[in-house]
């Protein structure tokens, strides 16, 4: 398996393991290049999106406004710095470092200055009403908020004097909140409960002389005279609307189709001093524009509909989403006007790698002319895979730099056509300096073998010396793919089994999403399966066969179904949606990783020796970290400095990566008192045999006289080792032991 890991370890601890715990950190990590066809991606570590949600806020009180993005799929809060204000210019820098400053959102965030101070606030949903943080940033405290109010309220008029209510936005809208009537403070719009009219709220802090009061009245309840269909997005108005003003409660349970979700957005589109409505809806792809006219008893009201927005307002093309579509006006590239953008608000059933439309506003504020840019707006500078992403390191290439395999769940091409996919990203760095290309994003055809939500790992499982896979899917059944290129070529796998079965002859079925890793558990030189899956369990299967002819044979310990008594932490205790990532470190001692269906990171350990027993949860320095759902981790050292690396993915599509920042392990050769090791030849040419015990699989390093490390690998018995690339001189071989460190000087000539 060639795990190059460390622990985190000193001497002490490897030494004394029983009195020591590992102190595991990671450091998030930006600067690890990817590339695609188009060059570099900026923001490659974003981990993708889904259901993105925007708005404009000056993050670094340098005076430029830059982007916040609240996406729905997993509650994530991104930040986006401005890098170039200059009029025209689109230059944003994800900076992960701001997020922290924003509090717990759900659902919906849109961000507005109400107190009139010049700084954006933050409005959110709150049991379907809205909440609101002030932002109190200052030079001295940064980027800042803090509660104003859990609920907003408003005062109705429903012919008996004033009612105060909390103001309505059910949680899958999204309101229109900003000042709607131009006279300086907070309006909002949003739709009734039963759905199928607007409300509208009037801010009244203005009246009173101070807009940060956030005092509302209900003016109209069905603004725009209008009303969408309970049964499709048909929009009702002019003549064949009706207000129902006898409804004396806006709360009372009404005889209509409760309102399924709709996303609203006000320009004024025909510079008649009253901003239009734009409409989206969650069973729909299109958007709709109601243009609003003052009508002669005082109501602004819908006279015209236009289902292709924005075609009629700019050189299109129209809004074609998925569905769900949610537009958002924000001036994306300085110009001092505002700029469309369009997102689904949806966070399932969409081409939620394409799913960013972008269109320039090349006219004005309240005469806009929209030119369609991308589909896929700061998405083609991310790592965006569809739906899921999960990482593994392989070698596909021979060339010694492990590369980087990501499958997803699903890309989202139509209505039951979601195909997975293993992407290819090869490893063009070096041993120090790793760095990825996109080689492809449909690696094997995997749609071809009609399997979904798949996940692979890799391992030489026929003992010829390259890595073979076994594919793991939705199903809960595996897939093993034998790898016919042979050792230093590029892989190329033919399916041998399109169910792998255990020693008894039975297919392997876990339920379901079975995730595997092809991992020596018992340190006994063959490779073992631990398989996760839905219910958040880690199966465990052990080879009972040969390193060349693998036998599976299910252990169940006393810890129960699941190896260790391990359990992915879940939302509801139902699934968990396992990903295990088992490692072994530098000192032997095995740790094992876990993704799971909250997006956090869990760690186990206790492990060696205590196959049969319980495993140790443990704290480490990403505990409680979560970007998103649906978390998988890969964690391997990859720029050969000794220490921990870790891939992270999420079920947005996107991947976000870690370096390690753990004391290294690997002691200088001078700090043991060591055992001798047996090397032959020595001196040696292009190559050595170091006798490794026979108790399993050992890991030795190789270090040159001023210390450094220059080689490394693992093995069982007698091992060859290549120094052909090595300079001539004297070097210090290493092998840590659960009893000792075996080390031997070698003579490279």
């Amino acid at each position: 398996m060639g795990f190059k890991i460390s622990s985190g370890l000193t001497l002490t601890c490897f030494l004394l393991a029983s009195m020591c715990t590992a102190q595991i950190n990671f450091i998030r990590d930006l600067s690890l290049m990817v590339n695609d066809d188009a060059g570099t991606l900026t923001n490659a570590w974003t981990g993708g999106l889904t259901a993105p949600q925007f708005s404009r806020i000056d993050v670094d009180l340098d005076g430029d406004k830059d982007l916040f993005i609240f996406d729905r799929d997993g509650g994530r809060k991104l930040v986006f710095l401005n890098m170039d204000p200059t009029p025209g210019a689109i230059n944003y820098k994800y900076a992960p470092e701001y997020a922290d400053a924003f509090p717990v959102l759900k659902e919906w965030a849109l961000l507005r200055d109400f107190d009139c101070d010049g700084k954006e606030d933050i409005f959110t949903n709150f049991q379907s009403s809205i909440k609101v943080y002030r932002n109190v940033s200052t030079p001295e405290s940064g980027l800042q908020f803090e509660l104003f109010t859990n609920q907003i309220f408003g005062t109705f008029d429903f012919g008996a004097g004033d009612t105060e209510l909390p103001l309505v936005c059910l949680s899958m809208d999204l309101p229109i909140i900003g000042d709607h009537d131009g006279d300086g403070d907070i309006d909002i719009i949003t739709f009734t409960e039963s759905a199928t009219t607007l409300y509208y709220f009037r801010g009244t802090g203005v009246d009173q002389g101070d807009c940060s009061l956030l005092q509302f009245e209900c003016i109209n309840r069905c603004y725009g005279m209008f009303n969408e269909s309970t049964e499709s997005n048909v929009v009702i108005y002019a003549d064949d609307f009706q207000c129902p003003f006898q409804v004396a409660d806006p709360r009372s349970a009404q005889t209509r189709a409760l309102h399924a979700g709709g996303t609203l957005c006000d320009i004024d589109v025909d510079q008649n001093g009253i901003k239009d409505i734009i409409i989206g809806d969650v069973t729909y792809n299109n958007l709709l524009l109601l243009k609003l006219e003052d009508a002669v008893d005082g109501q602004d009201s819908a006279i015209f509909v236009d289902p292709a927005f924005p075609v009629n307002n700019g050189s299109g093309p129209a809004v074609a989403l998925q569905r769900f579509p949610a537009a958002y006006y924000e001036d994306i590239n300085n110009d001092g006007i505002s700029d469309l953008l369009v997102a689904p608000n949806s966070r399932f059933d969409g081409d939620d790698d394409h799913s960013v439309w972008f269109y320039i506003n090349e006219g004005q504020e309240d005469l806009p002319d929209f030119t369609f840019v991308k589909d896929n707006f700061l998405q083609d500078q991310m790592i965006e895979l569809g739906r899921g992403a999960y990482p593994v390191l392989f070698d596909f290439d021979g060339d010694g730099l492990k590369d980087l395999v990501v499958a997803n769940k699903e890309y989202y091409e139509e209505i039951d056509v979601l195909p997975s996919q293993l992407a290819l990203f090869r490893n063009t760095g070096t041993a120090e300096a790793p760095g990825y290309t996109l080689v492809d994003l449909n690696w094997l055809d995997i749609p071809s073998y009609a399997i979904e939500s798949i996940y692979p790992s890799f391992g030489d499982l026929d003992g010829d010396g390259d890595f073979d896979m076994i594919l793991g899917e939705e199903t809960g059944i595996l897939h093993y793919f034998e790898n016919t290129a042979g050792v230093g070529n590029e892989a190329n796998f033919v399916l041998e089994a399109a169910a792998i079965t255990d020693s008894q002859g039975t297919v392997i079925d876990i339920g379901q999403f079975a995730t595997p890793q092809i991992f020596d558990v018992d340190n006994d030189g063959k490779l073992d399966l631990l398989i996760g899956e839905k219910l958040g369990l880690v199966n465990y299967f052990r080879n009972t066969g040969t390193a060349s002819f693998p036998l599976w044979t299910r252990v169940q310990g006393a810890a129960g179904d699941s190896l260790g008594g391990v359990s992915a932490t879940t939302y509801l205790g139902i699934n968990g949606y396992s990903v295990p990532n088992m490692v072994r470190d530098t000192n032997d001692v095995m740790h094992l990783f876990l993704g799971n269906e909250t997006g956090t990171i869990q760690l186990f350990n206790n492990i060696n020796n205590n196959i049969d027993g319980l495993f140790d949860a443990e704290p480490f320095g990403l505990d409680g970290f979560r970007e998103g759902d649906r978390s998988a981790v890969w964690v391997e050292d990859i720029d050969n400095d000794g220490k921990w690396d870790m891939f992270y993915g999420i079920i947005n599509g996107g991947l976000v990566y870690f370096d390690g920042d753990a004391v290294d392990p690997v002691p200088t050769v001078e700090s043991f008192n060591a055992e001798s090791l047996t090397i032959f030849p020595n001196p040696a040419e292009d190559q050595f045999t170091v006798v490794l015990p026979a108790n399993g699989v050992h890991y030795y390093f190789i270090f040159d006289m001023l210390g450094k490390k220059v080689s490394e690998g693992f093995g069982s018995n007698n091992i060859s080792v290549d120094v052909s690339s090595l300079s001539s001189g004297l070097y210090t071989v290493l092998v840590p032991t659960a009893k000792a460190t075996l080390t031997a000087k070698v003579l490279v000539n």
